[in-house]
Formats: structure tokens, C-alpha cells, sequence
């Protein structure tokens, strides 16, 4: 899984656990504590320190901000940062359910391609010429 990908996955994976009555204290500090990082790593980015603290209401919403703002953050030159997000990852999600929700194999030609929960998408290919019956 990309650096991105781990660190979403983990911020999904914290809010489902904390979800839970049967959370544990350890699995609730991991998660704010997470989050709190993320937050100081976005130092002078409003925007992505909202989506972080939104990202359990709305995910797909959070994401959209936060792909663009991890990218330009380097995340992948951030072993601080993708340590936590595994070790988060492996307390919260420990068969790996959430985790794999961000895993994406793609063969073959592709022309468009949409990834996540309740997307509504339109695409159009080819001449322009409408959508067919």
C-alpha cells in the first residue's frame, strides 16, 4: 500500500475502532494521538487540519482534501509519520478489513477509473457525442 494510502487507511481504521464501545483506552490515544501528528504536519494548512478532524463524519469529503495535502506534504519521506499510521493500522485493524478497502490492482487498458465509497461520477469518452442507449 502507497504512504497515502497507509495513512487514510489507518484514519479510517482509528475512527471505526473509537467507534466501537469495545475500543480500548490504548486503541483511542493511538488514534488521537495520530491524529494530533497529522495535524502539526499540516501546520499552516487549515483546510487539511479540518479534514482530519472531519475525516470520521465524512470521509470521502476529508479524503479529497487530505490525498492533495499528504502528497504535497512528502509523506513518503516521513518515517515518523508512517510508523504511526502502522502502528494504528495494526491495533485498530488487526485482520487488515480496512486496510485492503485502499488496495487497487489494475491490469489492462483503463479508461476511467473511480476509487472510494459513495462516489457519484460521470464520464464521458469518446466523440462527445452523448450517452448512448
Amino acid at each position: 500500500m502507497d504512504p497515502i494510502s497507509t495513512i487514510l487507511a489507518a484514519l479510517a481504521a482509528g475512527a471505526a475502532a473509537v467507534a466501537q464501545e469495545t475500543a480500548g483506552v490504548v486503541i483511542k490515544d493511538t488514534y488521537e494521538g495520530f491524529k494530533a501528528l497529522l495535524k502539526r504536519k499540516f501546520a499552516g494548512k487549515p483546510l487539511a487540519t479540518f479534514a482530519v478532524d472531519e475525516h470520521a463524519k465524512d470521509t470521502a469529503t476529508a479524503e479529497s482534501l487530505l490525498r492533495p495535502a499528504l502528497s504535497e506534504s512528502k509523506v513518503e519521506r516521513d518515517p515518523e509519520l508512517l510508523q504511526a499510521a502502522q502502528h494504528l493500522l495494526k491495533l485498530a485493524d488487526p485482520e487488515g478489513r480496512i486496510s485492503k478497502r485502499y488496495t487497487l490492482n489494475i491490469s489492462g487498458a483503463v479508461q476511467g477509473l473511480v476509487q472510494g465509497d459513495h462516489a457519484n461520477v460521470t464520464m464521458n469518452f469518446g466523440s462527445g457525442a452523448g450517452p448512448r442507449n
